[in-house]
């Protein structure tokens, strides 16, 4: 289990739980969503200045837990005919880039391009160059 169940990304979230609604107080209740847990929120912008981290926490939601144990089947026609692109953010201490190298090795992207000072919100760390990485792929030749 790449995610959740990753001794990597499990500390960085705090299970968000939901009564199963049948007002029994005894009842069992189930986890639906994931919020990162605020120890943890420097490894999520380690590269991102204080005021993005206070703009960040306050846009920041519970995550469904529904999509992270779903495994999906793609075919080559279908989703294997789009050109897709992973951008690796070298310095994201919350998905290290070794666990980003697994991901793209388990679904081989067309292109990789590398945020080398990048954390795990280029948007805010390192928004020039994610920009250009933007462009680069919107210029790309489709084959």
């Amino acid at each position: 289990d790449l995610f959740l169940g990753s001794n990597t990304l499990a500390p960085h979230f705090i299970d968000e739980e939901v009564d199963n609604g049948d007002n029994n107080t005894c009842s069992k209740k189930k986890m639906v969503s994931v919020s990162i847990h605020p120890e943890s929120i420097f490894q999520f912008y380690s590269r991102t200045s204080s005021e993005d981290i206070c703009l960040a926490r306050t846009c920041l939601n519970p995550t469904p837990i529904s999509p992270f144990p779903e495994m999906l089947n793609l075919s080559k026609r279908n989703y294997g005919s789009i050109p897709r692109y992973y951008i690796i953010a070298e310095s994201d201490e919350a998905l290290p880039p070794s666990m980003q190298a697994t991901m793209v090795e388990q679904n081989p992207p067309y292109k990789v391009i590398t945020l080398p000072n990048s954390d795990h919100s280029p948007f805010f760390s390192d928004p020039s160059n994610l920009v250009d990485a933007f462009i680069s792929i919107a210029l790309e030749p489709i084959e």
